[in-house]
């Protein structure tokens, strides 16, 4: 964890989005816009106080709405927003995290390798701290599809992140300080993590990429405080662990089934007679 300062910024920031704001993540780029208020935030009905604040997760709240209720960027008025601040991340890949924000702070996850920043929004641009969590360079030949990342999750004062190498990060969310990294995969077997992780009840949730590569998909349940693993359920199918097993086994369909006479009785009823193998989604505790 270091504290950094890289951002260019054009004008104060007023805290608490006093003026409409809107963010443009380019590639390796943040762009913040700010625009002329036209009044008072939108007030929550029958709570009076403003709506939609914060945004603690990649897609906002567990309904995975991915919309702001707040008002003051209209029609009329976005003709008016102007670049307030940029950041360049310097790193040049595909970007698919979304910033969160809780209070005052936004957070942004990097692809590869993974980088974690804090943004300041009472301070143009200003960097609270970094977190650089240094996933194994290895991963990057595993990944499928670019080295992404798709967003942080805060929960209790704890930002969690994926890492491309099959890890998961705790990191304090006011001073970018480690809480605990675990590995829950195994890049040797082509499993990667860029998923947002979900955090539900003290429980992070997080799942494996790799599917392109026969890997098995599962998905664990780890303690939010410790990083202790407390369940894995993994997906229905065959588990291939090697070339010569994907070789001999093709499919994992159910077979029709064959009875010995007939010709009507070779080509099956139609109905299955035999599960796949590992059918079923079993799940195992720690």
């Amino acid at each position: 964890m270091s504290r950094t300062a890289g951002a260019r910024a054009s004008r104060p920031f007023p805290r608490r989005f006093a003026a409409p704001a809107a963010l443009v993540l380019a590639a390796g780029a943040l762009v913040f816009f700010l625009a002329t208020p036209l009044g008072a935030q939108k007030k929550d009905e029958g709570k009076g106080k403003a709506a939609g604040p914060q945004w603690p997760m990649a897609a906002k709240d567990y309904a995975n709405t991915r919309y702001s209720d707040l008002a003051d960027i209209t029609t009329e008025n976005v003709r008016n927003l102007q670049v307030a601040w940029t950041f360049d991340t310097r790193v040049h890949r595909g970007q698919e995290a979304a910033p969160i924000v809780v209070n005052d702070t936004m957070y942004v996850v990097t692809p590869y390798p993974n980088i974690l920043y804090a943004f300041d929004l009472t301070k143009p641009g200003t960097v609270k701290w970094k977190y650089e969590p240094k996933p194994a360079q290895a991963a990057k030949g595993v990944a499928c599809c670019d080295v992404i990342n798709r967003g942080a999750v805060y929960a209790d004062g704890k930002v969690f992140i994926t890492n491309l190498d099959a890890h998961v990060c705790a990191v304090d969310a006011n001073s970018g300080q480690q809480l605990w990294r675990v590995k829950v995969g195994e890049i040797n077997k082509g499993e990667t993590v860029t998923m947002s992780p979900l955090v539900v009840k003290g429980k992070v949730l997080v799942g494996n990429s790799g599917g392109e590569f026969g890997v098995r998909g599962w998905l664990k349940a780890l303690d939010a405080n410790s990083g202790k693993e407390l369940w894995t359920a993994t997906a229905p199918g065959r588990t291939r662990t090697s070339s010569s097993a994907r070789s001999s086994s093709r499919s994992t369909t159910p077979t029709r089934a064959r009875t010995s006479g007939s010709r009507r009785g070779r080509r099956g009823s139609g109905r299955s007679a035999a599960a796949p193998s590992g059918a079923g989604c079993p799940t195992t505790r720690s």
